[in-house]
């Protein structure tokens, strides 16, 4: 293996992958589930199920950014 000479920031990169990841997620949870919701029980229930899914998804984050703060007091980068 030939080296490339640049150094590579794993955690930099797992960092990114996980936001990545955390979006696609909310985006899956709230776009198609309220279009599931829609299409299954109606146009009413697809706006309360989006509302109720929105809410959801604010907690993950909620969750999400504990997650960030107690990993920057351990001291993790």
């Amino acid at each position: 293996m030939k080296p490339t000479g640049k150094p590579t920031d794993t955690r930099k990169l797992q960092a990114g992958i996980n936001r990545s990841m955390l979006w696609l997620v909310l985006g899956m949870l709230v776009i198609g589930g309220t279009i599931f919701l829609y299409f299954a029980y109606g146009p009413q229930a697809g706006l309360v199920g989006a509302a109720c899914l929105v809410g959801g998804g604010v907690l993950v984050l909620l969750v999400y950014l504990v997650v960030i703060v107690l990993g920057k007091i351990a001291g993790e980068e």
